[in-house]
């Protein structure tokens, strides 16, 4: 997918305006509950064009019962990441160090209760992923690139209260953790640390 950023990026008809500003809960039910459905759109290989209504009744069907600026701020994410080939932007969280629950909650969504986290830059190497949740249930983790590509996606059926996952970042760059459940979900700590003495060929 990493074409279309070079097109992107070269193209006379991309604009150099400041991105428009949306609303914390709106991009956060997005990268949550939306994003994953509509990943492949900026490369072509999706399409998603409905009428109004017939947009509004699709986002309230997996968004839940949305009042119609918070469907149009979705629906605008949306086009926004069609345009940009990326997801819309959240504050990074700092991972120098462990994470806790306060700092976890800012980037859960109120009504799905997943999360999604943007990791920031990570180098170059061996990285190892932990997490503590509150409590056991089925749940699934993702851990992407800027590219969209997976560097986990791993789904447990049975539950855990932990999960750790050695990420093999070859290709230094931005990376988001977002994990989803269809059962209460609570992120209780998060650490991310990185071998000083690997390198991925």
């Amino acid at each position: 997918m990493r074409w279309i950023f070079f097109l992107l990026a070269f193209s006379p008809l991309v604009a150099s305006a400041d991105p428009p500003v949306f609303d914390k809960a709106s991009t956060l039910r997005f990268n949550t509950v939306c994003s994953h459905c509509h990943e492949g759109q900026c490369s072509g290989r999706l399409t998603f064009s409905l009428g109004p209504e017939a947009t509004f009744t699709h986002i309230r069907r997996y968004a839940g019962d949305v009042d119609d600026d918070f469907a149009r701020q979705l629906m605008e994410l949306l086009e926004l990441m069609k345009k940009e080939c990326a997801f819309p932007p959240l504050a990074e969280l700092d991972i120098r160090q462990t994470v806790h629950k306060e700092a976890l909650d800012s980037y859960r969504d109120d009504e799905s209760g997943n999360y999604f986290i943007p990791l920031g830059n990570l180098e170059l190497g061996i990285h190892q992923l932990n997490l503590c949740f509150e409590t056991t249930v089925p749940l699934r983790v993702e851990v992407l690139n800027e590219w969209f590509d997976f560097l986990v996606d791993h789904c447990s059926g049975c539950g855990c209260g932990t999960f750790s996952q050695t990420l093999e970042v070859d290709e230094a760059g931005k990376h988001f953790l977002r994990v989803r459940s269809q059962h209460p979900l609570e992120l209780e700590e998060l650490t991310l640390i990185r071998d000083s003495e690997s390198r991925v060929p």
